[in-house]
């Protein structure tokens, strides 16, 4: 069995005293039996601003978790305050936070998927996929919204549909949400990123905005359902809230089986 760990949003900060809750839920993740076939995935801002300082306490306080985490970049580890965009920033997270915590990557370019299969050498294989969704621009009047974009939609449907990963469970993890929500909060291609993995996803994983994490498990076999074109996902996962609520999702791959549950 496989286990992956979804926590997202825990904004690490420049002072160690502001990261006492994001510690709190990372020690609880790792009490609670942190194993050799489990990973633990953060669906983006790991960092507050981007800034160095930031991402080195990151890894000082992932570093139990290493060389199993899978991570994506977020709005706020791509700039100040989450808006616009920092080259250096976007540097900075490929060339020194994932090697750090042998997290793979990269995603500054924003053209190809970061693809990684999960074995535990007892049968069971997940094909995961990470998505860079920040909007690489540099003004300001982007504020917090995202795009996959062409390239990453063109190339998430070339995985999806390849020889190599049929009959492996997926799970495919984005920073921002895959539905309707502010427009200045907004993924601008999520009916295309839904349409490609219709059907072909057992999980989407992000965060971003919204989310309620106090539930005891997520809705099974839950399709959503956005005009003009429906887009069927086993699970969708926002852990947006998971350092508030002290709380992570559990998502269990057995065989072909997928089990998703609170902790």
């Amino acid at each position: 069995m496989i286990r992956v760990l979804h926590v997202s949003d825990l904004h690490f900060s420049q002072d160690p005293q502001n990261n006492n809750e994001i510690l709190k839920l990372t020690d609880k993740v790792y009490k609670a039996g942190f194993g050799e076939n489990d990973h633990l995935l953060i669906s983006g801002d790991v960092a507050d601003d981007g800034d160095p300082l930031q991402f080195k306490n990151a890894v000082k306080g992932l570093k139990a978790f290493a060389p199993r985490i899978l991570a994506v970049p977020g709005n706020h580890d791509y700039g100040p305050i989450g808006n616009g965009y920092s080259a250096a920033s976007a540097k900075y997270f490929d060339a020194n936070f994932l090697p750090a915590l042998s997290i793979p990557g990269p995603y500054m370019k924003k053209t190809t998927p970061v693809v990684k299969v999960l074995d535990d050498g007892k049968g069971t294989k997940v094909l995961t996929v990470g998505l860079n969704s920040n909007l690489m621009t540099t003004t300001v009047l982007d504020f917090a919204r995202g795009e996959v974009g062409g390239p990453q939609l063109k190339a998430l449907e070339g995985v999806l549909t390849s020889a190599d990963y049929a009959g492996m469970p997926r799970l495919v993890y984005l920073h921002h949400r895959p539905q309707p929500c502010n427009i200045f909060l907004a993924l601008r291609d999520y009916e295309d990123f839904m349409a490609v993995v219709q059907n072909r996803v057992d999980v989407v994983c992000f965060g971003h905005t919204g989310g309620d994490m106090q539930a005891k498990e997520p809705t099974a076999a839950r399709v959503m359902t956005v005009e003009p074109r429906p887009f069927g996902v086993k699970y969708l996962l926002n852990a947006n809230s998971s350092v508030e609520a002290r709380k992570y999702y559990e998502i269990a791959f057995d065989g072909t089986a997928v089990k998703v549950a609170v902790k």
